[in-house]
């Protein structure tokens, strides 16, 4: 249209020299000041114009060099969500002792699409891969969920209503149908399905006469313990009430 002309694509290069100069004179209320007007992709393009020119990363940078007072501020704004991720389970696994309940707390209710990122963010930090860091550092039935549930989950939201009556009849013959429990039928089954699905699976257990119209939560509840209890009964607290 006459007059109209489409804006400049964004050039990241003045504010990457801008950068490093403030980088060098350690003046983190200057680097706020440049990266928290940025938008998200404008951020990324400079990550990355930063990395290639310096052959360091912003966020490293801004770890290093930042004062204490505005350290924990610059790095969240630098931080992608996956980055943040990485970071958050990256500090549950290497501390005194594995945070189990921040674990569950960030994968439970990961989308797969958002834990391949989280993956890839965790490998190219630690050089380590996530599911190699979790097994190393968990045991037992709760190593074996978590080995499940970084398969990643369904994104669909189809509901095959049959499906989710014979898995419910799977779930009560793994489970409060015999002596003992056959955990991994329970943990393949729980993590595979979308969230619509899994919800069908619930209600299908419930609505069966076989099952005594237990909850499946109350299965759960009377079949594990410990880590791997909290960790199931999170997962269908999610399922049914996703936004909390």
């Amino acid at each position: 249209q006459p007059g109209f002309s489409a804006p400049a694509p964004f050039d990241p290069t003045h504010i990457v020299q801008q950068l490093q100069e403030v980088v060098r004179s350690k003046k983190s209320k200057g680097f706020i000041e440049l990266v928290a007007r940025l938008g998200p992709q404008e951020l990324e393009a400079v990550k990355k114009a930063y990395a290639s020119a310096t052959g360091s990363t912003l966020i490293k940078d801004a770890e290093q060099d930042a004062s204490f007072r505005f350290k924990d501020v610059l790095v969240g704004i630098l931080k992608s969500r996956e980055e943040y991720d990485s970071d958050a389970l990256y500090q549950a696994i290497v501390g005194a002792g594995t945070d189990e309940e921040a674990l569950i707390d960030i994968l439970i209710g990961m989308p797969r699409s958002h834990l391949e990122l989280v993956k890839q963010c965790y490998q190219r930090d630690h050089k380590e891969s996530l599911e190699q860091a979790v097994k190393g550092d968990t045991s037992g039935d709760f190593q074996k969920f978590m080995t499940y549930l970084l398969r990643g989950r369904d994104e669909t939201t189809t509901v095959d209503q049959e499906r989710a009556r014979a898995d419910a009849v799977k779930l009560f013959q793994a489970g409060e149908g015999k002596l003992g429990t056959d955990e991994e039928t329970w943990y393949q089954t729980l993590t595979t399905p979308n969230w619509h699905q899994l919800r069908a699976i619930m209600r299908a257990y419930e609505a069966s006469p076989m099952t005594s119209h237990h909850h499946l939560i109350q299965a759960t509840e009377s079949e594990f313990s410990g880590w791997i209890k909290t960790a199931i009964v999170a997962m269908l607290t999610f399922a049914t009430n996703p936004g909390e």
